[in-house]
């Protein structure tokens, strides 16, 4: 009988161990042992191997391909608690420059996320992939030049890099930052067309009520006309800092 790798985690070192003892009698009773128990906490690991538990070797390199712990087959660099994504395969693949709809899709699929970790950057991609379909570019045929140009732009780090590894609090900010520009991209679509004269109500989902519409379409300026009275060259880290919020031109950067 084979038994995948058991993934768990608790508030406090003794939760840990309670429950890691509690396992390993349950399956004790079932003939079968668990084996290359590892943790982020070093103590816990000593406390296993004093009751005779198979403890597993601690990764103490953040390097990609030394690390031989994996959880759900992301590397897992144990003694500071990392998980790392190995993008070498994505910048050596994009480096042919082939511009297809097939030569998109087979970039996209070199990144592994199974925990959604990056989805500021897969959704982007999936999004580029919805526009392919929409204007119904074919498998081999050469991407407009906008699209190439956002695809290149989106997998192109930042010009200024931060020091060490990213933190949830970073995953969540560029969680937020995705958010926001989807919401003010609404809501640059709406301003364009309430100058244009056009009844964006009655070209809404029609399945939304027009109270509801005229609520969203409340908020949407008003989301919209506090940033828009913010202080001249103001940056706000969320918009990617696309300059003067003042001016006539388009609140987003390209997508």
């Amino acid at each position: 009988m084979y038994v995948d790798d058991w993934i768990t985690g608790q508030d406090t070192r003794e939760e840990a161990l309670l429950i890691s003892l509690h396992a390993e009698n349950i399956m004790k009773e079932a003939g079968m042992e668990m084996r290359k128990w590892i943790s982020n906490d070093t103590t816990l690991m000593s406390q296993w191997a004093a009751k005779g538990f198979d403890t597993y070797p601690v990764d103490i390199s953040v390097s990609l391909g030394s690390n031989k712990t994996k959880v759900l087959g992301l590397a897992w660099q144990t003694l500071d608690d990392c998980l790392t994504l190995d993008t070498k395969g994505l910048q050596e693949f994009i480096s042919t420059n082939k511009n297809t709809k097939r030569f998109l899709l087979q970039a996209i699929g070199k990144i592994f996320d199974p925990l959604g970790l990056i989805s500021p950057f897969t959704i982007r991609m999936k999004c580029l992939i919805q526009e392919l379909w929409k204007n119904k570019i074919t498998w081999d045929e050469e991407l407009p030049p906008k699209i190439v140009e956002r695809f290149i732009f989106n997998c192109k780090n930042p010009g200024k890099k931060k020091e060490g590894p990213l933190t949830s609090e970073e995953m969540m900010e560029a969680e937020y930052f995705l958010l926001k520009q989807e919401q003010l991209m609404s809501f640059h679509t709406e301003m364009t067309a309430m100058r244009n004269g056009d009844d964006i109500c009655h070209k809404s989902n029609p399945h939304v009520s027009s109270g509801r519409k005229r609520l969203l379409l409340t908020l949407s300026w008003w989301g919209v006309e506090k940033l828009l009275s913010s202080p001249k060259g103001g940056e706000h880290t969320w918009l990617g800092g696309c300059g003067d919020l003042g001016s006539e031109h388009n609140i987003l950067p390209p997508f």
